[in-house]
């Protein structure tokens, strides 16, 4: 899990990881509460981690990684399995990468920089 992932961070006080529940509604689906979340650098930057859909084509479900100035789109493509997607700089379709812990460190350190 993400949290996990932040564990070491989170153990240093390099960031602080905010739990929260939003009521989320989809058309087509009765209103639910999501879980988000927050994460905050000592330096006041934050990146959050927010439900934006269950039903989606060709995915599960969609949690955009977004921070003031960057959105990174996150889909469930499989159970246990997401993938960052982003469209691609070479041809007019989508590039994806495996969320890993290793990818989703870089990610992150992207989102604050």
């Amino acid at each position: 899990s993400v949290c996990n992932w932040l564990g070491d961070l989170i153990e240093d006080d390099l960031i602080t990881v905010e739990r929260r529940s939003i009521d989320t509604q989809e058309e087509g689906l009765p209103a639910y509460k999501a879980a988000a979340l927050r994460i905050r650098t000592p330096g006041d930057r934050v990146v959050g981690l927010d439900p934006v859909a269950l039903s989606i084509v060709s995915a599960d479900g969609r949690v955009d990684m977004v921070s003031l100035t960057k959105r990174l789109m996150i889909l469930r493509v499989a159970p246990r399995k997401w993938c960052f997607v982003r469209p691609s700089q070479r041809t007019m379709e989508w590039d994806s990468e495996p969320v890993t812990r290793e990818s989703f460190l870089r990610e992150f350190r992207r989102m604050i920089e």
